[in-house]
Formats: C-alpha cells, structure tokens, sequence
C-alpha cells in the first residue's frame, strides 16, 4: 500500500472521528419536554430547573457500548449531584411500531438498570423527544448536555466514553458558562 493511501485512510478515519463529537446543527431544546418516564410518571422540562447541568443520554436496550458505560454515568450522577449536576436517560427501543409500550423491552430496560446500578430517571420516547432530537439520532449511545432550560449546551457526543472521560468533560462544563 502507497504512503499516498495511508495518510489518506488515516486522513478519513480522523474526519469522521471529530465529526461524531461535533454540535448537532443549533442542538436540542427539551423546554418543551413532554415524556414518561420508566416509572409512568409524567415529566416536563422542570426536571431540568433544579440543576445546573443536565448530561442526557440516549441509549438502546441492545447496545453494548450504552450499557457499559451506565454504571459510569451512575456513578457520576451521583458524584456531582452536590454540584448541580444529574444525569437522564432516554431508553429508545420500548415503543411497539404503533407507539404503544413494550412491556417486554420495558422489563429488560429496568432489568440493565437495576444491573448497572444507573438509577438515575431514564425517559420513554415522545413525541417533543422526537422533534427536539431523537429523529436525528443516527447512533446510540448519543449524549448531550441541557442547561437549566432544557437548551444543548456544547457538542453531542456520539460513542461510549469511560469514567474519567465523562468525568473530565464534566467538570470542565461545570466550570464553563452554562447558558
């Protein structure tokens, strides 16, 4: 193979790299969240009021990497609670295709968050999910960060990170200007 080639392979594979943590075109307003959650209680966006910085993560029922990286964000949630920081999820594979709940997809989400220790509140897909950004999720898991007002602050980023990674994009977010 040609040098020629593998800087050009090498060039590609660093585009796409920075292209999965680049902001989502004007990034997600939840202001407007309409949802249940696991437990069937309705929230809106007040659930973001109380805190400072809200990390959202999307994930699947059968995704690997969003489930291996839960006990991280578990872990995280409850670290930088003090700090007006939490963490919610959006499990997006427990609607039926008519809209209706997945019992059964339902069970094995709470089964994985009983199991990862991700007791934080995770959301069932809505239709203001939808609009404010679940119908451009292309891959899962996808994270990113809300503000009080429910408004995207920074990049999403597509991909599972470890502990210290969330940990060190958390911290530098907290000592930002979140508005």
């Amino acid at each position: 193979m040609s040098k020629k080639r593998i800087i050009v392979g090498l060039l590609l594979a660093l585009l796409l790299m920075l292209a999965a943590c680049a902001p989502a075109g004007d990034g997600a307003d939840l202001g407007a969240l309409d949802a249940l959650d696991l437990t069937g209680e309705r929230v809106d966006a007040s659930i973001f009021k109380e805190h400072k910085l809200t990390m959202v993560n999307i994930w699947a029922t059968y995704c690997s990497p969003c489930i291996s990286e839960m006990p991280a964000l578990g872990e995280l949630n409850d670290a930088y609670a003090g700090q007006g920081f939490q963490v919610v999820g959006i499990v997006t594979d427990v609607l039926n295709r008519d809209g209706s709940i997945s019992m059964g997809q339902l069970q094995q989400a709470r089964q994985i968050i009983s199991t990862t220790g991700a007791d934080y509140r995770h959301l069932l897909p809505s239709e203001s999910l939808d609009a404010a950004k679940l119908n451009a999720v292309s891959a899962v898991p996808e994270t990113f960060f809300v503000n009080q007002a429910g408004r995207q602050v920074g990049p999403t980023y597509v991909g599972a990170r470890d502990k210290a990674a969330w940990q060190a994009i958390i911290e530098e977010m907290l000592a930002g200007d979140i508005e």
